[in-house]
């Protein structure tokens, strides 16, 4: 996959988004000279810096797509075990300065689009209730991507490019909650735990959630390196969120949140889902990892709304606002997503 970042030392181009090489694959030493010095000034910071400012703040979709492409990459460096003795340029400023300049600029790009300003969140006695209304009435919740179009009118290959997209998130949710657990006080963290669990299959191999979601794809034949090229901005959006929330521990009252509106979401969706597969008589065996989301996460999201929102929301108001933001992210973003799977299914085009 190509990466989108043009890194200058010397004034001469290290790579460029017409070269195929990874950015990632500069050495820690050539990372280590981009850093040196009054590294704010570096060509290859102040190009980065400009592409945040056209892409999140200047609504340029290209610049943006290219950021979130880095991002990602960013995260997999963080997250993928890679070879032994493999050097990686996980740990070092140069990969650190880039993560977080992009996301400053991202976490001010959802704040501008999710709004939260004018809702009124409620006080602890009454936030859990109210959040599981607020999540339960959104646009997002009754979306036409789901209970219109894939149930009823769906095509295969519908279906499949609605698997590639989806990959940008479902791959990944067993390491989003090993990660949200993280210095989590105790009764979240038991509850984050039971979610973990089942996403481990219950300690059944068969069943891991990752592996089952990895066999849904191979039933259509699509590779990782597929799955990972056709990714639209608003799938990497969705994927890259979800990773940022449960890797930032300045983030984890918004990642509680985010993950409150995902599990209570999800069930609805995958019986929609369901009926479409079922539509198009795909084998019902490749469809276990959306069956079983069906069967447990309704009650893991009435789990996650008593033993974590509402214990955390009595800590402050300010956990509750950001617990609000978390669901609101993730409502828009997914909102945003879904109206562009319409505009993208093969058959509508």
């Amino acid at each position: 996959m190509r990466r989108f970042l043009i890194l200058v030392k010397e004034g001469r181009k290290i790579m460029n988004s017409s070269e195929t090489n990874d950015f990632l694959a500069i050495s820690r030493g050539e990372a280590a000279v981009l850093m040196g010095g009054a590294w704010q000034e570096n060509s290859w910071f102040r190009h980065l810096s400009k592409l945040v400012k056209k892409g999140f703040y200047e609504g340029d979709n290209e610049s943006q797509l290219q950021l979130h492409r880095i991002l990602n990459s960013i995260y997999r460096v963080l997250t993928v075990v890679p070879d032994p003795g493999a050097e990686t340029l996980e740990g070092t400023p140069y990969i650190e300065s880039i993560r977080s300049t992009i996301e400053k600029g991202f976490i001010d790009w959802l704040n501008d689009t999710c709004v939260l300003n004018g809702i009124v969140v409620p006080g602890e006695t009454s936030f859990a209730n109210w959040l599981w209304q607020f999540v339960e009435t959104h646009p997002a919740a009754t979306h036409q991507a789901y209970f219109e179009f894939l149930a009823n009118r769906a095509t295969i290959e519908d279906l499949r490019f609605y698997l590639v997209q989806e990959s940008a998130i479902d791959a990944s949710t067993d390491d989003f909650l090993a990660s949200l657990q993280i210095g989590a006080p105790g009764e979240a963290k038991m509850e984050i735990a039971r979610n973990y669990w089942d996403e481990m299959g219950e300690g059944d191999p068969n069943f891991l959630h990752s592996t089952l979601f990895s066999d849904a794809l191979g039933a259509f034949s699509i590779s990782n390196m597929e799955a990972e090229n056709a990714l639209t901005l608003e799938a990497l959006i969705c994927g890259n969120l979800q990773q940022m929330v449960g890797l930032r521990r300045n983030l984890f009252h918004i990642g509680v949140g985010y993950f409150g509106a995902t599990e209570q979401l999800v069930p609805k969706r995958f019986e929609a889902l369901k009926r479409g597969w079922e539509r198009v008589g795909l084998n019902p065996s490749a469809a276990k990892y959306h069956m079983l989301h069906i069967e447990v996460d309704g009650g893991h999201s009435e789990g996650w709304y008593q033993n974590v929102v509402a214990p955390l929301s009595k800590r402050s108001e300010q956990v509750r606002r950001e617990i609000t933001t978390g669901a609101l992210y993730r409502l828009v973003t997914s909102h945003i997503y879904l109206d562009k799977l319409l505009r993208d299914f093969p058959s509508q085009n």
